[in-house]
């Protein structure tokens, strides 16, 4: 009885042995599945349980922070890739990779794994939202940070295509057309999105513009005054950029 008492001691001991030495590794979520990376480097699960981790950490930082924290994506990406190779046809992970390739506003990337994903799965709604997502995104950045207007409409077109009732989506391809000299286009659109925001005065006043600059003064006017009825101080909002 005594033998048998001691072998249940050792026994316990070493197993909180073995606890107290993993418990460092609960104190996070990703440091608990990076430590068990080192004991199996072949675990698709595992790699794409590490990039969700660093993806939603990434997502959660303040606007202000999220320049400095690239590499955070960086690796995630990686881990993902690897997750993929393992596994490819793990859709989760496809999906994932869709987001991070988002954040680093590689979009052509974003947008290939959101159809991988829905090629493995064609039901997959979050991944079809977020694909709309990113090709609204991709015009967003195109327009207004690279210029590249053709580019732009072309991302736009393929959101409004399945998002036609989204105002972000109707505004910004508006602006793109009105940009590119298509007075038609940026009126029938700047049109829609008062329709789906009446109570919106930079809709009317958007409006309003496109009318003016395809010589249509009394509609001008008319969308103008809607907009100041809206907000009186709408003109000065837009001319200090708010």
């Amino acid at each position: 009885r005594q033998a048998a008492t001691a072998i249940v001691g050792g026994i316990g001991l070493i197993f909180a042995v073995l606890t107290v030495l993993r418990n460092p590794t609960w104190e996070s979520n990703y440091r608990l599945f990076t430590t068990d990376i080192q004991h199996s480097p072949n675990s698709a699960k595992l790699r794409h349980a590490v990039a969700g981790v660093l993806t939603e950490t990434y997502g959660n930082l303040p606007k202000a922070q999220q320049d400095q924290e690239k590499a955070m994506l960086a690796e995630a990406l990686g881990h993902v890739n690897e997750a993929l190779r393992l596994h490819p046809t793990y859709k989760q992970a496809y999906f994932t990779k869709g987001n991070l390739a988002n954040y680093l506003r590689q979009f052509d990337v974003s947008i290939n794994a959101y159809n991988n994903a829905l090629r493995i799965d064609p039901d997959f709604e979050d991944a079809h939202r977020n694909l709309m997502i990113t090709y609204r995104d991709a015009g967003r950045y195109y327009g207004e940070e690279r210029g590249e207007l053709a580019k732009a409409i072309g991302y736009l077109e393929q959101a409004y295509a399945a998002l036609p009732n989204d105002a972000e989506t109707v505004r910004l391809l508006g602006v793109a057309y009105g940009i590119s000299g298509n007075n038609a286009k940026a009126t029938e659109l700047f049109t829609k999105r008062t329709q789906l925001e009446p109570n919106n005065a930079r809709a009317w006043y958007d409006l309003g513009v496109a009318h003016s600059q395809a010589g249509r003064p009394e509609a001008a006017d008319t969308a103008m005054a809607k907009a100041r009825e809206l907000d009186p101080e709408i003109a000065q909002k837009v001319r200090s950029g708010q």
